[in-house]
């Protein structure tokens, strides 16, 4: 065989080569697809600093829609604890996001596994962005974000408390009915559901979740004021302490005499023209939670009840205002109860400047990093340092971002 025709069969591989790899690596349309590799460092995820600094590279050959990622954590630590394997998966989670968000998808599905050596951590696995395989309209997804925070607290045992997470992020909208989405609020639920796993240590069984919960929800929840024994009231047989959060908008009825302009927890079927009849009362929400049978009920509500969007502008009826301040909507035997409302009765309960999260929500579960959330062995007293922290972070964004007053309210028996 000559030299000549050994060099064009060599060319003519090559190209062949070539020409396969191109299709590989083009769409059914033909269009050219990008390999994409990204490599980083992670020193924090919302302000939760790692004391070491995990490495991260993502690999995509279909233009971002499907990744391979692998996370690595060195330092001097021996067999690495599960508080440490958790925090790295985590991250690889606010990777998989993050990545997500810059080619402007929505995260899909993430498999992530974790994995100990002697002086490492390491997380490897997959993650895809795009519309959910369950279906569902994708502006949805792009509306309403998936970043999660981290509450870096000590991993408390489980035990037989209770929680109730409310997320009302999506309102009902008529031609007549304009009470506008609350972007947060998903991303706010997701990082306390982690929350209430891993600092309060409360079974996911004892976990009642309700994403945009309407009037017969709640009801059927918290009671009524006929009937006080809700679902709530009848899973709590032996003084279990209760965790309540609940995110969404707070709204007032009309002042007399079309109302009494006392406030509401908007629900997701709510009338705007008539919160009185179709939202639920918050002095009915604090009496019949007071008659719970246990010594400790905290309740964190990241709601306002002025009626107003976090632009500032008004949804509600222009003439309705709130009359009376939280103390006067609480009931007389609050024994029980421990309070943590986002502001006062007319303040807006603000965004962060990326509209990911809440003030309150953020700043009650970054300073989780440092703070337990009770003081004293029982759990009935809230800690002074961490309602510092949360009241002086959310006052000062609210200022620093919007120009406006927002400071926290607590009601500690």
């Amino acid at each position: 065989m000559s030299l000549f025709f050994k060099k064009n069969i060599r060319h003519f591989i090559s190209l062949s080569l070539i020409l396969f790899l191109y299709g590989c690596l083009t769409t059914s349309s033909g269009e050219a697809v990008k390999s994409i590799t990204k490599k980083g460092t992670i020193h924090n995820v919302y302000n939760k600093k790692f004391k070491g600094t995990p490495e991260f590279t993502a690999k995509t050959y279909d233009n971002g829609k499907n990744w391979s990622v692998i996370l690595k954590q060195t330092g001097v630590f021996m067999a690495p604890k599960s508080s440490k394997l958790k925090e790295i998966k985590l991250a690889g989670n606010f990777v998989a996001r993050r990545l997500c968000d810059e080619i402007n998808m929505p995260l899909r599905e993430i498999n992530l596994v974790e994995a100990s050596f002697i002086t490492k951590a390491e997380v490897e696995g997959s993650f895809s962005c795009g519309k959910p395989s369950s279906g569902g309209d994708i502006g949805d997804q792009f509306y309403f974000p998936n970043a999660k925070i981290f509450a870096g607290c000590d991993l408390k045992k489980e035990n037989d408390s209770y929680a109730v997470l409310i997320a009302n992020g999506k309102y009902e909208s008529t031609s007549y009915n304009n009470i506008p989405n609350l972007k947060p609020a998903y991303a706010n639920l997701e990082s306390m559901e982690s929350y209430v796993s891993d600092c309060l240590g409360v079974k996911k069984e004892n976990t009642i979740i309700l994403k945009d919960a309407t009037l017969g929800k709640l009801n059927s929840l918290f009671g009524t004021e006929k009937n006080y024994k809700g679902k709530l009231f009848n899973s709590i047989n032996n003084n279990e302490e209760v965790f309540i959060y609940y995110v969404g908008h707070g709204a007032p009825s009309n002042p007399p005499p079309l109302g009494d302009g006392s406030n509401f927890l908007v629900t997701a079927d709510a009338d705007e023209y008539d919160i009185a009849k179709t939202a639920y009362p918050i002095k009915l929400f604090y009496d019949n939670l007071s008659k719970i049978n246990s010594d400790n009920v905290t309740v964190v509500l990241d709601t306002c009840f002025s009626g107003k969007e976090n632009n500032g502008s008004k949804f509600m009826d222009p003439n309705s205002s709130p009359l009376f301040n939280l103390e006067e909507e609480i009931p007389y035997a609050t024994s029980n109860l421990n309070i943590i409302t986002a502001g006062g009765s007319n303040e807006i309960a603000s965004w962060t400047k990326d509209g990911n999260h809440t003030l309150l929500t953020k700043y009650f579960l970054l300073g989780s990093n440092d703070f337990p959330l009770f003081s004293n062995r029982n759990n009935t007293l809230l800690n002074n340092a961490l309602i510092s922290y949360i009241k002086e972070n959310v006052q000062n964004d609210a200022k620093r971002f919007y120009g406006r007053n927002q400071l926290p309210q607590i009601v500690d028996e």
